[in-house]
């Protein structure tokens, strides 16, 4: 795949810049969230982190996929690690 840095379009010269202060909250983000996952009362079964630029301000959050709904995992509904909103829903089962 080509790079886009310093391509031109139109009057426009694209730049891309590498969030390193970015990187290191996603890599503190997980470890906490790894924490989670290593226990079973959490029940949770995979974790994805999902952004938002077209907030304002952007919007940074973690769906945390469970098997079960557990006081564990119903306490971390909402609350926010570095900035990152989780959010926790049960997966579906279809018997």
């Amino acid at each position: 795949m080509k790079s886009f840095d310093h391509r031109r379009v139109n009057n426009y010269t694209i730049r891309m810049v590498h969030d390193t202060e970015f990187e290191a909250t996603v890599k503190d983000v997980k470890k906490h969230l790894t924490k989670f996952q290593d226990n079973p009362d959490y029940q949770i079964s995979r974790i994805s982190m999902l952004t938002d630029p077209f907030g304002d301000p952007p919007g940074y959050y973690v769906e945390m996929w469970v098997n079960q709904l557990t006081p564990e995992n119903k306490e971390l509904d909402y609350t926010v690690i570095d900035g990152w909103i989780i959010q926790v829903y049960p997966e579906s089962h279809n018997n």
